[in-house]
C-alpha cells in the first residue's frame, strides 16, 4: 500500500483523537507546510500526516452537523424540513432522520441546516423519505450513555451529521408529499417485502440483504448473529456487492461471447465490465452508499477501470485507493468499527488469497479470525469461538443461494408479482431454516472475554500453526503471521483486570441515564447493585451498558446481583443483564415484582457477608416493617477498615429517619450515592448530617424532566461538606476505596472526551458553588 496514503491516513485518524474542537484558525498553518513541503520532496511523506489532519477538520468545518444556540434547547420549537432515510415505524413510534432547513421559536426565525434525529410518538402518520413537514419539536444535544465498553451513541450520530435528537410535541402538518428519490424506492421495496412475507423475522432478513434496512432486526436475531461471528451477512456488504458485481460480470460475458461479431472488436472480459459496474452501483444505492459499500464499489471502479484499459491493477494500489476515496468522502469514517472490520478484512484476503493450497478456504478463515481478533476485541464487539467455522458454511450459502435469491425474488414480485411471489415465500422458508441453525449455534457459543488470557494464548498457538504452514510463503505472509504472533502475544500478557489487594474495593457508578446501577469489585468477588432501565422499544440498560462494562472487567459473571426494589429504573435492565452474564445469587428488596424466571432472596435488614477483607451489610428494610416501592429499598453499607460506601436505592424521608434513629453517627460514610436521585423527598438534613461523607454521587439522567438532583438537595450535601458527582454531567464514575482513602480514580466523560461529546463535565453544580470548592479528587 502507497506509503503517502498510509500517512494521510493516519493524519485523519490523530485528528479524530482530538478532546475537544478546533477552530478554523488550525488550517492556516497548512500553507507553510504545504510550502515547505513543495520546496522539500523529502518532506513530502511526513508532511502528509498533517494533511490528513488539516483535511479532516477541513472536513468538519464544511460539513459538520451545525449548532444551534443554548436558547432554542428545551423549549418546543417548529421545525421545516424534509424527511430523509428510511424511517423506522411501529405502531407506537416512529424514528426518523429530519433535515430542518428553518426553526421558528416565537417571533424569533433561525435558517440553516440541521440534521434532527426525531421520534414521534402516540400513533404517528405514515411517514416517507421526502416528505416536507412542519413540525412542532423540543431538542436536546445527543448525549448517550458514557461507560467503559458502551456504544458510543453520540459519535455514531455525529458522524451522521446529527448533533441534536428530540421528539414531535403535538400535531405536524404536511406541507408537502415527497417525490421520487432513492430512500423512496428503498423504503418501497422494503414495505413490499414486509406486506409479501408472514414471518416478521424473514422479512427482516430480506430487508436488510435487498436494500440494507436493518430496522427490523429483532434484538434476538442480532444477538444470534453476534454469536455465531455473522453479523456481516445482515446488511449490504463489500461481500455483496462483489458478489453481485462478479455475477453481472459472468452473464454480461457469457452474452457478448454469443455474438461473434462482437467478441472481434473487444474482448468479453472487457465488454462485461461495464455491466458488471452499473449493477454494483445500482446495489450499492440500495443500501444507501454506506461504508463497507463504498470501499467495495472503489475497488470495483478501479479493477473495471484497469479492466477496460487492459492494464493490470495491483490488488495493494486498489485497496490503497479504496482507503483515499473513503477518507476523502467522510474523515470520520475512520472511528468506525466497520472501517477496521471492512479494510481489515481485506487486507487479510489480499495477503493470505495463495496460501493454503488444498485447504486454502480453511486456512484464509482462521487467518481472517485470528486478524480480526484484535480489531474485535480493540473495538470492544462480541466474540465468537464458532464464527470460524460458522463462516465457511454460511458465506458461500448466503453468496451463491441467499443473497442471489432474495434479489431475484424481489425484483420478481416488484416487476410482476408473479413469480415473484411464490419465490419470496421459498427464500422466505430457507431463511427461516438458517436462522433457526444459528440459534442452535449460537446456544452452544460460550460467553466470551476479549480481556481473558488463555483466549490470546489460543490465538497465539493457531498463529503458530498458521506460521508453520505458511513457512515457505511469501515475505508479506510471513511479516503478517509475525504480526499476528506479536498481537495475540501481547494480548496474552494484559491481565483481564486490575487486581486488587486485599481489604481494598472499587464502585463504578454507571451512567444509566434516568436510573441506577452501580458495580463493587474487591479481590475476587463482582457485586452488582441494580441495572438501570428497560424501555418499551426493547432497549435495557442491563445488556447495553451493565453487561459490556462487566465485560471490560473480563467478567462473565457476577457473584451477587443486588436489586433495590421493583421499579422499573432500577430493575428494569436485570433480564438484559441476565442474558449475557450470569448471576450466582439475586438479593431484592421487593422479590415478589420482580419475573426472572428464577429465585430471588428477599433483602433483609441484618444481613453481611465478607468478601476479600471487605465487610458487606444490609441495614434496611426490616423484615418486620412491611415496606412497599421506594421505601423497600435494599441499602447497602460496604466497609474496609475505616472507609464506608452507602447504597441507598431510592429510600425517601421516612426510612432515612428510622436509619438515623437506629444506627445515629454509625452512619457515618466517606461517600454516599444520593437516594432517589437526589430527589427532594430524600436526603433529609438530619440523614445528611449522619452520614456526613467526603463524597456524594448522584444517578441522574441529563435534562431529567424531575430537575434531579434538586439544588438544594446538592446544596445540602454540600454544606456538610460532601463534594458532588453527577453521572448526568461525568458518565460512569469510579472511585478507589483503600482502608485509609478514597480516591476518585476515572471520570469517564472527561477521561475519554472527543470533540464531537457535548462538554457537560464542565458545568459545575451552581448549588454548591458558593459553598464549597469542587475539587478532582485523587
Amino acid at each position: 500500500m502507497p506509503r503517502g496514503i498510509l500517512a494521510f491516513f493516519a493524519g485523519v485518524l490523530l485528528f479524530q483523537q482530538m478532546p475537544v474542537p478546533l477552530s478554523a484558525g488550525w488550517l492556516a498553518g497548512v500553507l507553510p507546510l504545504a510550502w515547505l513541503g513543495w520546496r522539500l520532496p523529502r518532506l513530502r511523506l511526513l508532511l502528509l500526516v498533517p494533511a490528513g489532519f488539516s483535511w479532516a477538520l477541513l472536513h468538519l468545518q464544511l460539513f459538520g452537523p451545525a449548532e444551534l444556540p443554548r436558547e432554542w434547547l428545551g423549549p418546543v420549537v417548529e421545525a421545516e424540513g424534509q424527511v430523509t432515510g428510511l424511517p423506522r415505524c411501529t405502531a407506537e413510534r416512529c424514528t426518523f432522520f429530519f433535515e430542518a432547513r428553518r426553526l421558528l421559536s416565537g417571533t424569533a426565525e433561525r435558517r440553516g441546516r440541521w440534521r434532527l434525529r426525531l421520534s414521534w410518538y402516540r400513533q404517528p402518520p405514515g411517514l416517507s423519505p421526502g416528505d416536507r413537514w412542519r413540525l412542532p419539536v423540543k431538542l436536546k444535544p445527543v448525549i448517550g450513555y458514557r461507560n467503559p465498553g458502551g456504544f458510543d451513541y453520540a459519535g455514531w450520530l455525529h458522524a451522521k451529521g446529527v448533533r441534536y435528537r428530540g421528539y414531535v410535541r403535538g400535531e405536524g402538518e404536511l406541507l408537502e408529499r415527497g417525490g421520487r428519490s432513492l430512500d423512496r424506492l428503498r423504503q418501497r421495496l422494503s414495505d413490499r417485502i414486509e406486506a409479501a412475507l408472514e414471518s416478521p423475522r424473514a422479512a427482516a432478513v430480506m430487508r436488510a440483504l435487498a436494500v440494507g434496512d436493518r430496522g427490523g432486526l429483532a434484538s434476538r436475531e442480532r444477538d444470534a448473529f453476534a454469536a455465531t461471528g455473522t453479523s456481516h451477512l445482515m446488511a449490504i456488504s463489500g461481500l455483496h456487492v462483489g458478489l453481485v458485481a462478479g455475477l453481472a460480470w459472468l452473464l454480461g460475458a457469457f452474452l457478448w461471447r454469443r455474438m461473434p461479431a462482437l467478441c472481434a472488436r473487444r474482448p468479453a472480459r472487457v465488454a462485461a465490465a461495464p455491466l458488471a459496474m452499473g449493477v454494483a452501483i445500482a446495489y450499492a444505492a440500495l443500501a444507501g452508499f454506506s461504508l463497507p459499500t463504498l470501499r467495495a464499489l472503489v475497488m470495483l471502479l478501479v479493477v473495471s477501470a484497469a479492466m477496460v484499459a487492459r492494464r493490470n491493477a495491483r490488488p495493494g494500489s486498489v485497496l490503497a485507493t479504496a482507503l483515499l476515496a473513503v477518507l476523502l468522502w467522510d474523515p470520520a469514517a475512520v472511528r468506525e468499527a466497520g472501517f477496521w472490520l471492512s479494510f481489515g478484512a481485506v487486507a487479510i484476503l489480499l495477503v493470505f488469497a495463495h496460501a493454503g493450497g488444498r485447504w486454502r478456504w480453511l486456512w484464509l478463515q482462521l487467518a481472517l479470525s485470528l486478524g480480526l481478533l484484535p480489531v474485535l476485541a480493540w473495538q470492544q464487539m462480541p466474540l465468537s469461538l464458532l464464527s470460524p467455522l460458522v463462516n465457511l458454511l454460511a458465506i458461500p450459502l448466503f453468496s451463491l443461494v441467499v443473497v442471489p435469491g432474495t434479489l431475484l425474488a424481489v425484483a420478481l414480485e416488484w416487476l410482476s408479482g408473479w413469480p415473484g411471489g411464490p419465490w419470496l415465500q421459498a427464500m422466505a422458508w430457507l431463511l427461516e431454516r438458517v436462522l433457526d441453525g444459528l440459534h442452535l449455534l449460537a446456544g452452544w457459543n460460550p460467553p466470551l472475554s476479549s480481556r481473558e488470557p488463555w483466549l490470546w494464548v489460543g490465538a497465539w498457538l493457531l498463529a503458530l500453526l498458521l506460521a508453520w504452514r505458511l513457512r515457505v510463503g511469501s515475505l508479506r505472509q510471513r511479516g503478517a503471521v509475525l504480526a499476528l504472533l506479536a498481537l495475540s502475544g501481547l494480548g496474552a500478557c494484559v491481565p483481564s483486570r486490575r487486581i486488587l489487594p486485599p481489604g481494598h474495593f472499587e464502585l463504578t457508578l454507571l451512567d444509566v441515564g434516568q436510573g441506577l446501577s452501580a458495580v463493587v469489585r474487591t479481590r475476587h468477588h463482582l457485586l452488582v447493585y441494580d441495572t438501570g432501565p428497560a424501555f418499551p422499544s426493547g432497549f435495557d440498560t442491563g445488556s447495553a451498558v451493565v453487561a459490556p462494562y462487566l465485560q471490560t472487567l473480563g467478567a462473565m459473571r457476577v457473584d451477587r446481583l443486588v436489586l433495590s426494589h421493583g421499579d422499573n429504573d432500577h430493575t428494569g435492565g436485570a433480564r438484559g443483564l441476565l442474558a449475557h452474564i450470569a448471576a450466582d445469587e439475586i438479593l431484592a428488596g421487593e422479590p415478589r415484582r420482580l419475573r426472572l424466571g428464577r429465585p430471588v432472596v428477599p433483602c433483609r435488614a441484618g444481613d453481611q457477608w465478607w468478601w476479600d477483607g471487605v465487610r458487606f451489610q444490609v441495614i434496611s428494610p426490616a423484615p418486620e416493617a412491611g415496606l412497599r416501592g421506594n421505601d423497600a429499598s435494599c441499602v447497602l453499607r460496604i466497609s474496609s477498615g475505616g472507609r464506608v460506601l452507602l447504597l441507598t436505592g431510592d429510600i425517601e424521608a421516612a426510612v432515612e429517619e428510622v436509619l438515623v434513629a437506629h444506627h445515629g453517627q454509625a452512619l457515618r460514610s466517606d461517600l454516599v450515592v444520593a437516594a432517589h436521585h437526589g430527589s427532594a423527598g430524600s436526603s433529609t438534613p438530619a440523614f445528611v448530617a449522619a452520614t456526613r461523607p467526603a463524597w456524594v454521587l448522584f444517578s441522574s439522567g441529563p435534562g431529567n424532566r424531575w430537575g434531579f438532583p434538586r439544588e438544594a438537595v446538592v446544596a445540602r450535601w454540600c454544606a456538610v461538606g460532601a463534594r458532588p458527582l453527577d453521572t448526568a454531567r461525568e458518565g460512569a464514575i469510579r472511585l478507589h476505596f483503600a482502608p485509609d482513602s478514597v480516591a476518585v480514580v476515572e471520570r469517564y466523560a472527561r477521561d475519554h472526551r472527543r470533540y464531537w461529546h457535548p462538554q457537560m463535565e464542565r458545568q459545575k453544580p451552581v448549588a454548591c458553588s458558593m459553598i464549597a470548592p469542587i475539587e478532582d479528587g485523587g
